[in-house]
C-alpha cells in the first residue's frame, strides 16, 4: 500500500484539513500519515477559536519517524501555523528525496493574503512550493508564489482567454522549478474549474453553485495527492476532483449547511474508492 505523510492541522469544526485529508486518502486505498502543524478548536473562519501550534511535537515527531526508517511515498504539506515549520518540513523532505511532493499553498483566498501570515510566510512557503511535483494553489495563492497582481488578473474574467492568461502566470512558477500547478477555484461567469498546467494541461469546470466552503481546496488536494502516489494522471486526477466537490456542494446546498462546516462529503466517500 502507499503511504502519504500528510501535514496539516487538525480542526474539530470545519470539514478541513487532516479531517478532510485522512478519510479522503484512506478511501482511495492510500495509508495517510498525520504529522499536525496545530491543534484547533474549530477552523479559523468561525472568529473564535482554540489553537495549540504543534512546532515542537512537529520536529519530534519527524525524528522519530527517521530512526523507525520508514518509507513515504508522498509527502504532502498544507496549513502552516509558524515560519519553523517549513524550515522542519524542508527538513523532512530531505530524508525522504524519493516521495513525491505535493503542496496545497495555504496562503490567501479573494485576493487577500490570511490575517495571520505575512510576507515572510509566504516567501518561505514559496520557497517550498518551488520543490515540489505538484502544487495546488487557488488563484489568489498563485499571485501570491508569482508575484502576479491579483486585480488586473481577475479583470479579464470575462475575456475569452482568461484561463491563457492564468496559464501565463503558473508557467512563471514553473519556470523556476515547479513540476505541475494545479488552479483552483476559477471563477468564469456561472461556471469554476481547476486548471492543470505542467506535464500536461487540461481544464475541468462545473456548475457553480452559491459561495465558497470550508475545506474543499483540502479535499481537492488530498484527491490529487493520493491519484499522484499512485501514478493515475493528474487530469485524470482533477477531473475526479472537480466532480467530486461539486456533488458534495451540491448536496450540501439542498441542506442549508453553514459555510463555516464545510461540504457533507462523507457520504459521497464511496465513489472515490472505485477511482483507480
Amino acid at each position: 500500500m502507499k503511504r502519504i505523510a500528510v501535514i496539516n492541522d487538525l480542526s474539530g469544526f470545519g470539514r478541513c484539513s487532516l479531517t478532510a485529508a485522512i478519510p479522503v486518502i484512506s478511501v482511495m486505498g492510500v495509508q495517510a500519515c498525520p504529522l499536525p502543524t496545530a491543534v484547533l478548536s474549530a477552523q479559523t473562519g468561525f472568529g473564535s477559536y482554540y489553537i495549540d501550534c504543534s512546532s515542537r511535537r512537529m520536529a519530534d515527531i519527524a525524528d522519530c519517524w527517521r530512526d523507525m526508517r520508514v518509507r513515504f511515498d508522498g509527502i504532502y504539506s498544507g496549513f502552516f501555523a509558524d515560519i519553523d515549520q517549513i524550515d522542519t518540513v524542508s527538513n523532512f523532505v530531505g530524508d525522504y528525496r524519493d516521495a513525491m511532493l505535493i503542496v496545497d499553498p495555504v496562503l490567501g483566498d479573494d485576493g487577500r493574503i490570511y490575517p495571520c501570515f505575512d510576507g515572510k510566510m509566504c516567501e518561505a512557503v514559496r520557497q517550498l512550493a518551488m520543490s515540489a511535483d505538484v502544487i495546488t494553489p487557488n488563484l489568489t495563492e498563485l499571485c501570491l508564489l508569482a508575484g502576479a497582481d491579483y486585480g488586473q488578473l481577475t479583470a479579464h474574467s470575462g475575456d475569452s482567454d482568461y484561463v491563457n492568461r492564468i496559464a501565463g502566470v503558473g508557467e512563471r512558477l514553473l519556470a523556476g522549478g515547479v513540476g505541475n500547478i494545479i488552479v483552483t477555484g476559477i471563477q468564469t461567469g456561472q461556471k469554476v474549474g481547476n486548471l492543470l498546467i505542467g506535464g500536461e494541461r487540461h481544464y475541468c469546470e462545473c456548475d457553480r453553485l452559491g459561495g465558497s466552503y470550508s475545506g474543499t481546496g483540502d479535499i481537492f488536494a488530498s484527491i490529487i495527492a493520493a491519484s499522484a502516489v499512485k501514478r493515475t494522471s493528474l487530469s485524470a486526477a482533477v477531473d475526479t476532483a472537480t466532480r467530486f466537490i461539486a456533488d458534495a456542494v451540491a448536496d450540501t446546498e439542498c441542506e442549508s449547511v453553514d459555510r463555516r462546516h464545510g461540504v457533507n462529503f462523507e457520504k459521497n466517500l464511496y465513489r472515490l474508492g472505485n477511482v483507480k
